[in-house]
Order: C-alpha cells, then structure tokens, then sequence
C-alpha cells in the first residue's frame, strides 16, 4: 500500500513539475511579448511626435512667410498711394510719353527680364 502512495505522490510531483514548467515557459514568452511591444509603442509614439514637431516647424516657417507677403504687399500699396500723391501735382505726369519712346522702355525691360533668367551662370 506504501507503494502505492509513493508512486501516486511522484506522479503528482511529477504532474506538478509539468504544470509549472509548461506555465513558466508561456508566462516567458508572454512577457517577452508585452517588452517587444511596449517598445514598439515607444517608437511608434516618438516617430509620431517627431511628425508633429515637424508639422508646428513647417506651419510655423508658413505663417512668417505669409505675414513677411502681407507686409511687402502693403509696404508696396503705400508706396504707389505715394507716388500718385506725389505726381498728381506735378506738371509732367499729365503729359502723355510719346510711343516711341514707350516701345523703347518696353523692349528694354523685356531685355531685362530675359537677361534675369539665368542670373546663376552655373
């Protein structure tokens, strides 16, 4: 009878020894898991916060180049406002330029900005 509680007792060790070395294993590999993860989320939310932080630069570098247009087109009005208030009383802004001298000024300003095409002689 002793034999037969020895020999249950070792297959209940035996059985023991199984189930907490098939849990450790899954309780390993669940773990390792979880880790991979985790760090997986902490690349994916620094590759994110690196997209926003790129993002705030290029909207903030597109609102100074908005609001520097905004100053040259009014610094740009103001100046012709000027200029037409400084002409009007003069004599020889009522005078019309004769076409000669028109198509002159034309051609000399086309020659201009053909001649700016290629400013960089590389």
């Amino acid at each position: 009878m002793r034999l037969y509680i020895y020999a249950a007792l070792a297959a209940l060790i035996a059985a023991l020894s199984f189930g907490v070395y098939h849990y450790h294993d899954k309780y390993s590999d669940t773990a390792k898991d979880l880790e991979a993860a985790e760090r997986q989320q902490q690349q994916a939310e620094t590759i994110t916060g690196n997209v926003i932080h790129s993002i705030r630069i290029f909207n903030a570098i597109t609102q100074v180049n908005h609001d520097e247009k905004q100053r040259i087109q009014q610094r740009s009005e103001n100046t012709v406002v000027y200029i037409r208030e400084k002409l009007s009383t003069d004599e020889c802004a009522i005078r019309p330029v004769p076409d000669d001298v028109v198509s002159r000024l034309r051609e000399h300003a086309d020659r201009i900005r053909k001649g700016t095409r290629r400013a960089d002689p590389r």
